[in-house]
């Protein structure tokens, strides 16, 4: 687990050793900004048709696991590589999406 390197909305978004970000953080960072509800939680997300196509095709296209879910244990939570992370984002709300890319990409 390397340090997070971003704090966004006073939260910081933990970071795997493949660069995947952890989703929750997300989601807690943009419903304490104010762009997102508790219903769109991470497994709401993750659970859409067009979100399991992309995580498959992009699943083909890389050696890492794009999506990974941890239960329990010591860094719990689903994590996602960058391009998940900003479909996360944009799915929550477009002025959050545009939050994440200037303070991570």
């Amino acid at each position: 687990m390397k340090d997070p390197t971003v704090i966004l909305n006073g939260v910081n978004v933990r970071v795997d050793s493949e660069e995947r970000y952890n989703l929750n953080d997300l989601h807690k960072s943009a419903v304490l900004g104010g762009n997102a509800t508790e219903s769109q939680r991470t497994g709401e997300f993750l659970e859409r048709a067009q979100v399991k196509y992309f995580v498959q095709e992009l699943a083909i296209a890389t050696i890492i696991a794009p999506v990974r879910t941890i239960n329990g244990g010591k860094n719990p939570g689903s994590w996602g590589l960058e391009l998940i992370a900003i479909r996360y984002a944009a799915w929550i709300e477009p002025k959050f999406e545009i939050q994440f890319y200037n303070d991570f990409v």
